[in-house]
């Protein structure tokens, strides 16, 4: 991918090469976030929807399955947001403590992680995705602020509350 960018000529193939090398990585940061959870089921299931995303996308990319598919481009996104969200809880894991602060905390934003999720998928598999209301967008934006400011926040209360 670097000898592409700084000899190569750009076509059709450079750009797949390229857009491989961004899944690789892609991939390999969500399956190391994930590998590095202590609880095995979500560390597992982390990797493996990870995996299983960076395939279909890479199948899709190389048009081994072809992008008239709509429902593996679906399946490849529903896949990507469900490993990002592993992904997410197992960074937060590590802000787990006995200080029930701190736990409550910590499950309200597992819950909002969920909750983003959820909706997310809900948009993918609807027939035409901006089909959904105004107000379905403000409840997923004002859930992902506080799933962000409470991603923020938990390790820092952590480091105060112990």
């Amino acid at each position: 991918g670097a000898g592409l960018l700084l000899f190569g000529t750009f076509n059709e193939t450079t750009g797949k090469i390229l857009l491989t090398t961004l899944l690789l990585g892609g991939v390999s940061l969500l399956g190391l976030v994930s590998g590095n959870n202590e609880n095995s089921v979500i560390k597992f299931s982390g990797i493996a929807t990870a995996v299983g995303a960076g395939l279909l996308w890479m199948l899709l990319v190389w048009e081994v399955i072809t992008f008239d598919n709509e429902f593996s481009i679906r399946f490849a996104v529903i896949l990507s947001i469900i490993a990002f969200a592993f992904a997410h809880a197992s960074i937060l894991s590590k802000a787990r403590s006995r200080d029930g602060i701190v736990r409550g905390i910590f499950w309200v934003v597992i819950a909002l992680i969920i909750a983003v999720a959820g909706m997310l998928i809900y948009a993918v598999m609807k027939d035409h995705i901006f089909e959904v209301s105004t107000t379905f967008w403000r409840v997923l934006g004002a859930l992902a602020v506080l799933d962000v400011a409470g991603s923020i926040a938990l390790p820092i209360l952590k480091k105060v509350r112990g």
